[in-house]
């Protein structure tokens, strides 16, 4: 059974498949700007400091720190909220901010190197405490087991979703293909 002629459009075309395409398109293009919303800065650990010594960064965005001094090094907030434990020599620690506010953290072995975090935004629905703390400096960084991607790496999602739309198109195209034959 073929389609009718009220169903194509000028060319010969479902309408409702270009529209179907076309509102996948749109879908795939907005998944990527969601997933992109979160973003991660860098502060440097040297032997005169943090730089920047201040941050501001969103609700849900995280803070990487970097030792790129020859001694160990944290990042300790004074009022408890987070510490990254020990860095070594060019390891990394990260945090995730999910409140608001003004956070003062110092290095525990060397209190006059101090910096400040400040989070802008609203709190996270999910938020169960100020910060998460992910320590990599003594362990390799995660990876996704199934793509190989980093935990930082915001693709994995947006693949998912180009993989269904483009699952759908080629059913789409069978069952269009069937129609006019």
């Amino acid at each position: 059974m073929g389609w009718s002629a009220r169903n194509k459009g000028r060319f010969g075309v479902p309408v409702f498949g270009v529209a179907f395409v076309l509102g996948s398109l749109l879908a795939v293009s907005s998944a990527g700007l969601a997933f992109a919303a979160a973003a991660t800065k860098t502060v440097d650990i040297t032997s005169s400091g943090f730089e920047p010594a201040t941050v501001t960064v969103n609700v849900g965005d995280t803070v990487k720190w970097t030792n790129s001094d020859g001694t160990t090094h944290t990042a300790t907030a004074d009022d408890g909220s987070f510490d990254t434990g020990s860095m070594g020599a060019g390891a990394a620690a990260q945090v995730v901010f999910h409140s608001p506010g003004s956070f003062v953290y110092r290095c525990a072995f060397h209190p006059s190197l101090s910096g400040t975090v400040t989070v802008v935004g609203t709190k996270a629905a999910t938020a169960a405490k100020t910060t998460t703390k992910t320590n990599t400096a003594d362990r390799p960084p995660k990876t996704d087991t199934i793509l190989g991607l980093g935990p930082d790496a915001r693709i994995p999602g947006v693949i998912v979703v180009m993989v269904l739309t483009a699952t759908a198109l080629a059913g789409f195209l069978v069952a269009f293909r069937r129609a006019t034959d």
